[in-house]
């Protein structure tokens, strides 16, 4: 019975965790694996990948013009939240064409569980081909993968989407809403999944017309308020990148490495959510963790720093 309660204690708190985050990873598109220097790279933005056909991601890292923020080739916008964006296109009159941008969610979806999703779209409109206006954006779930070699089925279905015109191309607009998971599904997908007949479209004004849209601030979470407010600001990113941990998984030790000269908290939870290590004031930017008298699992630390705070997730073997 012992051994019950706390496999459900460990359950539990890891599922506030959880519940208490947006389960989108890498949400405003500003983590990377490497600065983009070409079109189509989705694959550069950290635990992003393109679902179907070919999503640009879009950084002001780059030198490629044709790929930076806030000027590129299909527009001239800032990013809603940081210094980065990816662009999809949504329809175009002369051939089906549909891409999407996936990517896995930090945990599995609990079936039953209610969840608000968001994610903010601007329409994209130097390119000449890029006049049209259309509505049915939004986001659907799956518990597999897809490739552009092995795409998302467009069947008309979406866990959420707008039936507005979206065809603002000033300012970022929110697409909001909700939906009860019937499955875990792990994966996240943006675009367009309705066929031409089932998406309504406003010609502004091209020979050729598409469709095109910056997508940002994508966020999947039990707190309303979270995704409707959620941005990852330039000092809140920077906040975060300050700080790496390792190694993880470990034994014995953990760095704590930072570039701040802002004193700092540090607190350490087991997975019962039990505090079991704290350190205030820390000065040191490069901080020896010992962690080996710990119990295997999984441990959360978390830092705060003047008004700003993170966990992050750290495997004792």
């Amino acid at each position: 019975m012992m051994k019950i309660i706390i496999t459900y204690l460990i359950f539990a708190f890891t599922n506030l965790f959880y519940c208490q985050q947006n389960l989108v990873p890498n949400g405003s598109f500003e983590d990377m694996v490497s600065c983009p220097t070409s079109s189509d790279g989705l694959n550069k933005a950290t635990g992003w990948f393109p679902y179907m056909e070919t999503p640009d991601y879009l950084n002001s890292c780059t030198p490629n013009t044709d790929i930076s923020v806030p000027n590129n080739l299909w527009g001239n916008q800032y990013a809603a939240s940081g210094n980065a964006y990816v662009q999809i296109r949504c329809y175009a009159d002369f051939m089906f064409t549909r891409e999407v941008a996936g990517g896995s969610l930090v945990a599995p979806l609990t079936i039953g569980q209610k969840y608000f999703v968001s994610f903010k779209v601007n329409r994209a409109d130097i390119l000449s081909d890029s006049s049209y206006s259309i509505n049915k954006l939004g986001a659907k779930f799956s518990t597999v993968s897809f490739s552009p070699s092995n795409p998302v089925p467009i069947n008309n279905f979406a866990h959420i989407n707008t039936n507005s015109i979206i065809s603002d191309t000033a300012n970022w607009v929110l697409i909001m809403g909700s939906f009860v998971a019937d499955s875990a599904y792990n994966y996240i997908m943006i675009g367009n999944f309705f066929d031409d007949s089932n998406t309504t479209v406003v010609n502004n004004g091209s020979l050729y017309n598409c469709a095109y849209y910056f997508i940002d601030d994508v966020c999947v979470s039990t707190d309303s308020l979270l995704c409707a407010n959620f941005s990852v600001s330039v000092k809140e990113n920077s906040f975060k990148h300050q700080f790496s941990f390792y190694p993880n998984p470990t034994t014995d030790f953990v760095i704590v490495q930072n570039s701040f000269n802002t004193p700092f908290n540090l607190t350490v939870y087991n997975s019962l959510g039990q505090e079991i290590y704290r350190q205030q004031s820390i000065t040191s930017n490069h901080l020896q963790l010992n962690v080996s008298n710990y119990n295997t699992g999984l441990l959360f630390i978390k830092i705060t720093l003047q008004n700003n705070q993170f966990t992050y997730k750290l495997l004792k073997q």
